[in-house]
């Protein structure tokens, strides 16, 4: 008696697959593109179709994408230059960060003095007060903040720890 053949599991098309990938979590419509194309297993019109398809049904969207990202960057402490750089890279097109970077525009002054005195007890143990000093100013560059409010916030938070 001869056993049957094992079933074989059929192969995905480009649009199950891309509504896989987004069931884990959001891309951007050029992540999704990306992701596709490394498999090498869809041809380019199947993988637009796909992406097409998912924006229309509305499970794929840009907008939507940099507002959750800029909503978390900042919920983190970065300023709204590693924001913008972080979400160009995931191929966020600039009219749609401009636009969400300026209606969500937050108090960069105080999102600043906030990631200084979440890391206070880190800079405070500095006990020379240029290294001290370089030390802010370094850490809030680097969170992504313009050079005016890093300047303006370390300056205010060393009067602060001065009283």
């Amino acid at each position: 008696m001869e056993e049957p053949a094992p079933k074989r599991k059929p192969k995905k098309n480009a649009l199950e697959t891309a509504a896989g990938l987004l069931a884990a979590r959001a891309y951007t419509k050029l992540e999704l593109r990306r992701k596709l194309y490394r498999k090498e297993v869809y041809p380019p019109f199947e993988i637009e179709q796909a992406v097409k398809k998912l924006e229309s049904m509305g499970f794929l969207s840009d907008l939507r994408y940099c507002e959750d990202a800029c909503a978390i960057l900042r919920s983190r402490g970065y300023g709204p230059m590693r924001i913008r750089n972080r979400l160009i890279q995931k191929g966020v097109p600039r009219e749609i960060l401009d636009s969400v970077l300026t209606e969500t525009s937050s108090d960069p002054f105080g999102d600043a003095l906030r990631v200084l005195e979440k890391n206070a007890r880190r800079i405070l143990a500095e006990k020379d007060l240029r290294k001290r000093h370089a030390k802010a100013l370094r850490l809030l560059a680097s969170r992504g903040f313009t050079a005016d409010t890093v300047y303006q916030v370390v300056a205010q938070w060393e009067k602060q720890c001065e009283e």
